[in-house]
């Protein structure tokens, strides 16, 4: 079953995330994005979800974290962002899909299936 990681800081989108996603994959949480990097380096995740806005590291800053490590580059991130400045930006950084907040949950998922290439 593949692994996914939740970035947010909203305890209401961590639960929307988990709950929709689970079951079709392991889901683990955080809360910023210091803690998705501990995380990160201590296990391995087929999948990174992360929000923009998250208190002291934003996800962009994640994103491009991840992307220029050599053991991570290769994990695909999906970005949420409430605007679509996050979005561009996501996008020039090297997200593998971003979604517009609010996702719904249909939407979410079949994010998930695309980037992971599952049914």
């Amino acid at each position: 079953m593949p692994r996914i990681l939740a970035v947010d800081d909203s305890a209401i989108s961590r639960q929307i995330y988990s709950s929709v996603i689970t079951p079709h994959c392991e889901v683990e949480i955080a809360e910023d994005a210091e803690q998705a990097w501990q995380k990160i380096s201590n296990s391995h995740f087929d999948l990174v979800i992360s929000d923009v806005n998250l208190p002291g590291i934003s996800g962009l800053e994640l994103l491009k974290k991840i992307k220029t490590n050599k053991l991570y580059s290769d994990t695909p991130i999906i970005i949420i962002s409430g605007d679509g400045d996050g979005i561009t930006h996501a996008k020039d950084v090297g997200a593998d899909l971003w979604l517009l907040k609010p996702v719904n949950p249909e939407s979410l998922v079949c994010a998930v299936k695309k980037v992971l290439k599952c049914d």
